[in-house]
């Protein structure tokens, strides 16, 4: 599964990529049952909806494409059926590259701008400008990275200054009930500063954080 964000001219959404098998007969008449749902053609594509907030197009019987965004959707759409010529050359080319091809999650929004409140309520991402995380598992371990490109070298430290003030309130309060477990977890995180660039590392075995899961509430409560 791949996130792609968009800017403002899109309205800040971003679009799920998702790759599998799929039983796509199966999926079209699970849609075809919704006498809500819509069918728009665009292309060589078919954009389905089944609200004012959820699009869907199959690029191929693999490949689903998912949105709040019918112009998102379609920005994917004009890419896949080579009407966008220029996407190798573009930002978000760029980045995709750095993801490795054992992720299994990964997202890349190389401009915030469209999102608004939604940044603006984060004190964490309210001065960043790009944003890029992936998770991969290797050899048993869970890896898991978030880069976040700030405004400033400035604004860049006093987002990891604040990860570490909640990392360490979550070491205090980690240890005991149901967060019991979750301050070793913790352990797992590495945060690095490079300019204006943040990087959150985390890697522990991928057993150890399904044991802590598999206890009920495990780690969701930590920043409570």
């Amino acid at each position: 599964m791949t996130v792609i964000g968009f800017g403002p001219e899109a309205k800040g959404q971003a679009v799920v990529a998702v790759n599998g098998r799929f039983d796509k007969a199966r999926i079209l008449t699970l849609l075809d049952a919704d006498e809500e749902h819509t069918e728009k053609p665009y292309g060589a594509f078919t954009v389905y909806s089944t609200g004012d907030d959820e699009y869907g197009a199959f690029i191929n019987e693999g490949l689903i494409v998912l949105s709040e965004s019918p112009e998102a959707i379609e920005k994917v759409l004009d890419t896949a059926g080579g009407k966008t010529k220029n996407f190798a050359s573009s930002a978000l080319s760029a980045a995709l590259k750095d993801i490795p091809s054992g992720a299994f999650l990964s997202g890349v929004l190389p401009d915030l701008s469209g999102l608004g409140k939604k940044i603006n309520q984060s004190k964490v991402l309210e001065k960043a400008s790009g944003l890029f995380f992936l998770a991969q598992e290797k050899q048993d371990m869970l890896l898991v990275r978030l880069q976040v490109t700030a405004d400033s070298p400035e604004s860049a430290k006093n987002m990891a200054d604040i990860l570490q003030g909640l990392i360490a309130l979550g070491k205090v309060g980690g240890g005991q009930g149901n967060m019991a477990g979750a301050a070793n977890l913790l352990e797992g995180i590495r945060i690095d500063l490079d300019g204006k660039i943040l990087r959150l590392d985390f890697e522990r075995p991928s057993q150890e954080i399904a044991d802590i899961l598999s206890r009920g509430r495990g780690h969701s409560g930590l920043f409570d």
